[in-house]
This record gives C-alpha cells, sequence and structure tokens, in this order.
C-alpha cells in the first residue's frame, strides 16, 4: 500500500513522491512496467483505473506490433498467477536460451507453421529430445494465449503436433543405473572421500527428489518412529534461494518409512562434519546445497573415475568400463525400478514416490533391467 507525503494510505499501486506529485504504476501485459504522473490525486486514480481495465481486456493493442518477446511477457505475467515460482523461472530459462535470440522480435502475426518448423529443425542439430519437447511446450503456451487475445487464428504448435505427436529419441538415454555402476559409483566416491555420499545414498535408498533431499531438515526425520516427513522441496532462481517451497503437488507430501540400511545411513551422517545442525545435506561449510553445486560434484566425480579408469585399462590392455553421465533424478529411477523388481506392490511404490496415481510411477518410472527380463524368462516352463 502507497503512502502521501503525510504518510497517510492511498491504496495499492499509489503513491506520493518528493516533488509533490503523484504517482500509479501497474505491469501491463506484456509484463512492462508502466507509470502515471499527476498533480492531483483524484485525476491520478482515474488514469490508473481506466489503465488498469484496459491493460486486463486487452484494448489499444494492435496484434500487428506485438513481438514474440512482449507475448512471451504477457505469458509468464498471467503464470505468474497460477505456477510455482520454479515451474514460472524454468519456462523463462527455456524461452530465453533458446526461442529468444532467434525469434524474440518477430511479429507474432508473421509466425507460420514453416517458421516453427524451421527453428525446431535447427534446435535439433544442437539439443535434446528432452529440450525441443520443452520448447515446443513454452511455444505452445504462449500461442494459446495469444488465441485467447485474438492475436492469432491458429496456433502453429497444433498444427505441427497433428503430424508428429511426439519427439522420438533413438538414441535415448538410460534413466536407470545398474548394479555394477552403484557399486563402482559409490566406491570410488567413498575412497575419494566424497562429501556428497552419503546424500547420493540417501537418494538411491529412498527415491526422493533431489529438490526433496535438498530442503530435509533433522526435524523431518522421526528416528524413534522411523519415518521422514517429506513436506518441502528446494526452489533455486537466478536471484532468490528458498528452501520452503511446497512440495510438487499434494500426494507430494508424504511421509517415507526408514529402513534398516536407511537408518544406519542417517545416524553415521549426523555424527560427520558434512552434517548440518538444521538441514541434513550441507557443503563443506555447513551452507545449504544447490541443486546446480550436486549437478557440477557428481559430474566432476564421474570425469576422475573415468580418467582413473582409462589410463588404468591401458596399462591392463583391457577396455575401460566407463560410468555414463549420471544425473540425480536416476537415483529415483533406479529406487523405483528396484522396486519393481523386488514386486513391491505398485500402490505401495506410488506412495514412496509420491505420486498422485499408480499409472504414473508405472509409466514412468520402471526400467527393468535386462538381467531381470532374463530371470523372468527362464523362469517359465510352458512344454
Amino acid at each position: 500500500m502507497g503512502k502521501d507525503l503525510k504518510g497517510k494510505e492511498l491504496g495499492e499501486g499509489l503513491c506520493q513522491i518528493k516533488d509533490g506529485r503523484y504517482m500509479a504504476r501497474y505491469t501491463d501485459i506484456f509484463g512492462k512496467r508502466k507509470t502515471i504522473y499527476g498533480h492531483k490525486l483524484k485525476e491520478v486514480k482515474e488514469k490508473f483505473t481506466k489503465a488498469k481495465y484496459e491493460n486486463a481486456v486487452g484494448l489499444g493493442i494492435n496484434s500487428n506490433t506485438v513481438t514474440m518477446n512482449e507475448l512471451h511477457g504477457m505469458w509468464i505475467n498471467e503464470r505468474r498467477m497460477t505456477c510455482k515460482p520454479s515451474t514460472v523461472y524454468n519456462s523463462e530459462k527455456i524461452y530465453y536460451k533458446h526461442v529468444a535470440p532467434t525469434m524474440g522480435l518477430l511479429k507474432i502475426n508473421n509466425i507460420e507453421l514453416f517458421h516453427i518448423n524451421q527453428f525446431l529443425n535447427e534446435k535439433r542439430k544442437s539439443v535434446s529430445v528432452h529440450t525441443i519437447n520443452n520448447i515446443k511446450t513454452v511455444l505452445s503456451g504462449m500461442f494459446k494465449m495469444a488465441q485467447k487475445q485474438k492475436y492469432m487464428i491458429v496456433n502453429p504448435i497444433t498444427l505441427l503436433e497433428t503430424c508428429k505427436n511426439y519427439e522420438v529419441d533413438v538414441n535415448k538415454k538410460r534413466k536407470i543405473l545398474t548394479d555394477d555402476e552403484i557399486n563402482i559409483l559409490l566406491t570410488y566416491g567413498t575412497s575419494k572421500k566424497h562429501c556428497f555420499i552419503d546424500l547420493y545414498k540417501f537418494l538411491l535408498m529412498t527415491g526422493v527428489r533431489i529438490g526433496e533431499a535438498l530442503a530435509l531438515r533433522w526435524s523431518d526425520v522421526d528416528f524413534e518412529k522411523r519415518v521422514i516427513s517429506i513436506n518441502k522441496t528446494f526452489m533455486q532462481t537466478v536471484k532468490v534461494k528458498k528452501y520452503n517451497q511446497t512440495p510438487k503437488s499434494k500426494s507430494s507430501v508424504r511421509l517415507m518409512p526408514i529402513s534398516d540400511e536407511l537408518l544406519e545411513l542417517l545416524n553415521f551422517h549426523k555424527t560427520t562434519k558434512f552434517s548440518g545442525d538444521d538441514f541434513v545435506f550441507v557443503g563443506k561449510r555447513k551452507q545449504p546445497l544447490s541443486k546446480n553445486s550436486v549437478d557440477r560434484s557428481l559430474d566432476n566425480l564421474i570425469i576422475g573415475f573415468n580418467k582413473k579408469e582409462e589410463d588404468l585399462a591401458q596399462k591392463e590392455n583391457r577396455e575401460p568400463q566407463f560410468l555414463p553421465h549420471i544425473h540425480p533424478h536416476m537415483f529415483r529411477h533406479t529406487f523405483a525400478t528396484k522396486c519393481f523388481e523386488k514386486n513391491i506392490p505398485p500402490k505401495i511404490v506410488q506412495k514412496y514416490l509420491g505420486h498422485a496415481s499408480v499409472k504414473t510411477a508405472l509409466d514412468v518410472y520402471t526400467h527393468i533391467q535386462n538381467d531381470t527380463l532374463f530371470n523372468y524368462i527362464n523362469e517359465l516352463h510352458i512344454v
């Protein structure tokens, strides 16, 4: 709430500045800040009310002049009212990194299917299928808003998807780790006294999301009842770091039982120098961790092992056994797969993972290893 020079409340968006003039500020549908000045409060209020109304209904906007960057600003402004900050941040990152440099200044009424196809085909040369799908999601959301505002008649992404509904990656990377890879990673990390090795073990034992693990506090761990309360997640943006954002969905708030193996790990971890008084997983200086620092540390660990393995393999005249690129979410996939391989009921696995439905757990997180497939087929005795 703004105030005049005598401290009187004027209302949201209104205030009086030092030269005596009244000022009103608002954000237009393109995400740009607008300011109205005047010597009379009544006059500024009237202009302010009119401007906000015209902005809300899109009056005075010529669709022929709306650029992709302006449309994106309007779309993001709307998403801020309905989406988590982390979701908005990810959408902005995708747009400004991949779309804005090439298409940002194009007028949206000039964009056709040809332009989208040309843009995506060029992008496919340098980015993953996952990134392509993210780009298409952002563009589709923007164009849907353009349709709603009567700036466009057809959503080009819809036309694109009528020809090809899904991007298929024939070289799609594995999402789980084999038993050998888990053993190599943990053994090498332990030998190097890697500060995040307990975090990697925790992720493999629980299947929690990396954000949920980084936000975990010791007050969430009940050693007596042997349960962990998953009730928040880590959020990171360019300017802000928070640890108290609500989890991904309502079903993500859950209790994770502590196994004997996990209990031993947590008891050990709590007595080590890498344990914090508040957050369970912290850095060497006892500061809360970021997702980026965990990613970098994991990459460096793998690079270190692969270099050592290459040198050793040359000396022993054998093929090296390299570790693949590993990201923290692979631990979650691996945990889920292990659960299904151990015949844990899907409904239980759903609760472990914090999914709203069993179908999600089955569709997304089941990657049965080849050895298991052979074991089951060999148990069949049909003839």
